[in-house]
């Protein structure tokens, strides 16, 4: 929240600068600039000079009528600070500067205030306040009723709760992996996977993790985060030949993937592994053989 007044701050100031900054420069401008007065002095004295050296040349023969003429012209272009009705209406101009200025710093203090309002998101920011103040109340509940027993918006609440945990605390492995769980179970896969990729890189050997992280990357409809599946069982395989999760998955993703020999070839393990009277085996012989009909390769015989 400070963070978003910050912002709004500062763009106020320079909305405020780029008002009032042409009449700064237009009154420094008039008050650097050489003053009209001083221009007439320059003037006189320039004529007055001139006037003298013809005077002693011979060319004028009555230069005091000259001089009076200049001085009276002199006279007539009084400055504008000298002249009081010419200093009324300087002050007036002042005036209306003024009156100009502050009703429009106020009306862009306004509409910059309505602005952030209506689009800036100030009752979302208030919302999610809300929510990150529930958050303990909301862990509570679940622990409590588990997934089942909260409603969605409940649970979009406390996802939205753990979220802004994990940005304050980027190497909290318990909350990326509620995170993670939590966008499985809403469906919301950009989040559960985006979560499992920070908890996978904060603990790579943890076959727990990596599992969640590789079922929801098999889930996805991305062809792209189906091939990191396949990368992400490789390594799980690796380290546990035998993990009856892992073949599963690493069978279904290669079948969808139709790479229909790893398909089979992980299933057969599979099978090796399932007590005999495993329910699953039916529907593992039965996907053998939907591979091998893609394959245009006939079963063996029993």
């Amino acid at each position: 929240m400070m963070q978003l007044w910050i912002v709004f701050l500062l763009l106020l100031a320079i909305g405020v600068i780029a008002f009032i900054w042409p009449l700064l420069c237009s009154r420094a401008d008039k008050k650097n600039g050489p003053s009209r007065d001083e221009m007439n002095k320059v003037y006189y004295q320039h004529r007055l000079s001139e006037l003298m050296q013809d005077e002693q040349q011979g060319l004028v023969a009555e230069s005091a009528s000259l001089v009076q003429e200049l001085q009276q012209n002199l006279l007539e272009d009084i400055p504008d600070e000298n002249n009081p009705r010419k200093t009324a209406k300087a002050q007036q101009r002042k005036r209306f500067d003024a009156v100009i200025l502050l009703p429009g710093m106020a009306l862009l203090i306004g509409v910059s205030l309505m602005v952030y309002y209506t689009v800036g998101g100030y009752s979302k920011v208030e919302e999610w306040q809300s929510v990150v103040a529930r958050l303990p109340e909301l862990r509570h509940q679940l622990m409590e009723k588990g997934p089942e027993g909260m409603g969605p918006n409940q649970m979009a609440a406390l996802a939205v709760g753990i979220r802004h945990q994990v940005q304050q605390q980027p190497d909290n492995l318990a909350d990326w992996v509620l995170l993670g769980r939590l966008g499985m179970y809403m469906g919301d896969m950009s989040t559960g996977i985006n979560a499992f990729a920070h908890a996978s890189e904060l603990a790579p050997d943890d076959i727990d993790i990596q599992l969640g992280y590789a079922e929801l990357l098999v889930r996805s409809q991305e062809n792209d985060d189906n091939i990191k599946a396949s990368v992400v069982l490789v390594k799980i395989l690796s380290q546990e030949g035998n993990n009856i999760q892992a073949l599963s998955l690493f069978g279904y993703n290669a079948f969808e993937l139709k790479d229909y020999v790893q398909a089979i070839r992980a299933w057969q393990v599979l099978l090796n592994n399932l007590p005999p009277n495993d329910k699953r085996i039916q529907m593992i012989e039965d996907s053998i053989a939907m591979a091998r009909k893609q394959m245009l390769i006939p079963s063996s015989p029993k």
